[in-house]
């Protein structure tokens, strides 16, 4: 029994138009025609009897395109429009009809194609610039970023950690993508010349470009989750009521604007707004279920640093889905001729799993350490004037950071009380 529906890879980059059209006329003479485009990345096919179908893909234009006069044209050219996947218009040939280009092969059919894409170019250029800018800061203030600093970071802010982490990925997508955009952009421009569309660049390597379409849908949908994650648990929701606030303004300009000069349809517009609206009132429902978790989760493991005399003269907590994590700094009283960091460091790491704990651990981890005698589970180390303990008991991490040259002797004997009590 033959199949009655298949699927196939359609990520295709909106400047390999071209590579897609001819995917969708080699699927149609082998009998399968498109049923639709789910996500932009998958097509799914359904046998048909046809022998004339096949295909036209441009780059698409919505607002111009968007009303009954084009759709009038393009079903003289003998086409009808399917979908448009991002900036590209898909177009199947009508039954029995005679089909000419849409488009003319033009100077100006070039320039428009050109203008889209050295906008789009522009926009990421600005992108990658941000995103080194960023990576470019933190190295010169922090140095570059460790496991145990990624995994701090992550219980502070679960967006910042995913764009410190994910910066490599998108600066090399980034490349590719600015790289074939500028390669077309001359390609367009001696097609013009010569009057003629510009060969179809290969299948194979226009899927392969293809592939940074998944990957910056799940970029950017891993992106959401973590703002998400964020604004549900940080104590404050400022930031959420600016969000809103935003989106009430964007509804509002979208509604008084006349369209004509805009890049897509008001309705279309007016959806996404709507679709942003929905997701901050899901994140403000998710405060009111989820924040007093979160709370509470904080408050529990700044509990447990120890208790000093005197309150710490610096305290943070953070608390995320995965990680814990509260730090409290003192200073202490170290005889002045001793130029050397004063402060006493105290951190505990609450995990979700021991699997966790254990790369925490590692990360934490000095080269100079050793396991205290008696002890598998406690480690001890001496390096720049300081003395430096740290224990992981199931999916719990502690630390301690004390001057060597500190003469409180019982608040140390008491801080390593707390690194190996059970």
């Amino acid at each position: 029994m033959k199949k009655r529906v298949t699927f196939g890879f359609f990520g295709f980059l909106t400047i390999d138009y071209q590579a897609a059209r001819a995917y969708l006329d080699a699927m149609a003479a082998q009998g399968w025609a498109l049923a639709e485009v789910w996500l932009g990345v998958v097509a799914r096919f359904r046998r048909t009897d046809r022998t004339d179908l096949h295909y036209y893909v441009d780059i698409a234009e919505p607002v111009p395109q968007d009303t009954p006069e084009y759709r009038e044209h393009c079903r003289r050219a003998g086409w009808e429009r399917l979908y448009t996947v991002r900036y590209m218009n898909i177009y199947r040939s009508l039954p029995g009809a005679e089909t000419v280009p849409i488009q003319a092969p033009d100077e100006g059919t070039f320039r428009r194609y050109r203008a889209d894409v050295a906008r789009w170019c522009a926009t990421c250029a600005v992108f990658l610039a941000v995103l080194v800018t960023l990576a470019l800061t933190r190295y010169l203030l922090i140095g570059f970023p460790t496991v145990a600093s990624l995994l701090r970071l992550s219980a502070a802010s679960s967006t910042a950690a995913f764009l410190l982490f994910a910066t490599p990925a998108a600066l090399t997508g980034g490349a590719v993508y600015l790289a074939a955009s500028v390669k077309r952009l001359f390609q367009w421009r001696e097609a013009a010349k010569a009057g003629g569309w510009s060969d179809a660049p290969p299948l194979a390597r226009a899927r392969l470009r293809g592939t940074l379409t998944i990957f910056s849908y799940l970029g950017v949908a891993a992106l959401a989750g973590c703002f998400a994650l964020d604004l549900v648990s940080m104590p404050s929701a400022k930031p959420l009521i600016f969000l809103a606030a935003v989106i009430g303004v964007a509804v509002l300009m979208t509604y008084c604007s006349s369209g004509a000069h805009m890049r897509q349809p008001k309705r279309v517009r007016l959806w996404r707004c709507a679709a942003l609206a929905g997701f901050v009132l899901a994140l403000g429902l998710g405060r009111g279920l989820f924040s007093p978790a979160f709370s509470a989760m904080r408050a529990h493991v700044e509990a447990q640093l120890p208790a000093l005399e005197t309150p710490y003269d610096h305290m943070e907590s953070y608390g995320s889905l995965l990680l814990s994590y509260a730090r409290g700094t003192d200073e202490l009283a170290v005889p002045a001729e001793m130029p050397m960091d004063r402060r006493l460091i105290v951190e505990q790491y609450d995990c979700y799993a021991p699997v966790m704990a254990d790369r925490m651990a590692r990360a934490l981890w000095n080269y100079d350490m050793v396991p205290m005698e008696g002890r598998q589970d406690v480690w001890e180390g001496w390096k720049d004037g300081r003395y430096n303990l740290l224990s992981r008991r199931g999916s719990r991490v502690r630390l301690v950071s004390v001057p060597t040259a500190s003469r409180d002797r019982a608040l140390t004997d008491r801080l390593l009380a707390w690194i190996v009590e059970e």
